[in-house]
């Protein structure tokens, strides 16, 4: 009989390769279903391989922290990073335009192209896959307004910033992973136009972008 699995929130076929220590690649063989390597969805099944130990991907499946005591929504991003989702050129990364589909607001030309500003939904899609309400919104200011301040922020806790580029004010918004001081760093996503960890300044520039006013939320 076959070994089947249902894809979680936040897998990739990377990550369920690693966690049987096979290849991408033995997958792609079982399942010739999947045409695009970079996209699976929650709740698609695919076949393992014989002998593969399917509670080795179970493990933190239902629980709210995963890995060693991160949030959820952290550990499907950091998932993400690990996958190395990037955007596509030419084309879009059908990853990518599943995080953007997670946000009310935009058209439909702008939901399927990842040249779209894409780090609130990012973050939105971390938040949704781990059961819990996001913003719905692709505008990362709107961050500011979501779940209840976080007093003693760490790993995990949402960072959003305003983000001044040639006297215009936008946003950024991101997972805080490490506070070191003058600069915060942080996993987030269109971040060097993919999933990506960088320091950003508290208070000051990153090249010619200003960024200021960082505040931190949690969910409510």
């Amino acid at each position: 009989m076959k070994k089947i699995y249902t894809v979680r929130p936040g897998d990739t076929l990377g990550s369920i390769a690693r966690g049987l220590n096979i290849r991408v690649n033995d997958l792609l063989g079982l399942n010739p279903q999947i045409t695009n390597p970079n996209l699976i969805r929650s709740g698609q099944q695919i076949v393992l391989p014989d002998g593969s130990d399917r509670s080795a991907l179970l493990v933190g499946a239902a629980t709210e922290t995963a890995g060693e005591g991160d949030p959820l929504w952290l550990s499907l991003a950091l998932r993400e990073e690990d996958a190395g989702v990037a955007e596509f050129n030419p084309g879009s990364n059908p990853r990518i335009v599943e995080y953007l589909a997670t946000c009310k607001g935009l058209s439909a030309a702008q939901r399927s192209d990842d040249n779209t500003a894409w780090c609130s939904a990012f973050v939105n899609w971390c938040m949704v896959n781990a059961g819990k309400k996001g913003t719905d919104s692709a505008w990362a200011l709107d961050w500011r307004g979501w779940g209840v301040e976080d007093s003693s922020p760490g790993r995990g806790s949402v960072v959003v910033w305003e983000r001044i580029v040639g006297g215009k004010v936008l946003g950024h918004v991101s997972y805080l992973l490490d506070d070191q001081g003058a600069k915060l760093l942080v996993l987030g996503g269109n971040q060097s136009n993919r999933v990506h960890r960088a320091a950003y300044p508290r208070n000051g520039k990153l090249g010619s972008t200003l960024y200021r006013n960082p505040v931190f939320r949690k969910p409510g």
